[in-house]
């Protein structure tokens, strides 16, 4: 079997130097809510993860927009 991750997370500390990342998400919806979640480990340089760096008011860039396509 396999999971297609579709999505995005926005304020992401770090991904841009980051191997790797933990996702949870939602597999089932019919469940409640804290229940029909799974966790993967993702190789961040995967084909469909895109990392980019949200840039501050101070110049930094501390922060990721992470996107899952």
């Amino acid at each position: 079997d396999d999971w297609i991750l579709n999505g995005q997370k926005i304020w992401t500390s770090g991904a841009h130097h980051a191997d790797y990342g933990i996702i949870v998400t939602r597999s089932d919806p019919a469940v409640p809510k804290h229940q029909g979640l799974t966790f993967f480990f993702l190789d961040m340089k995967s084909p469909g993860v895109e990392v980019k760096p949200i840039k501050q008011i101070s110049g930094g860039r501390n922060f990721n927009e992470v996107f899952f396509t």
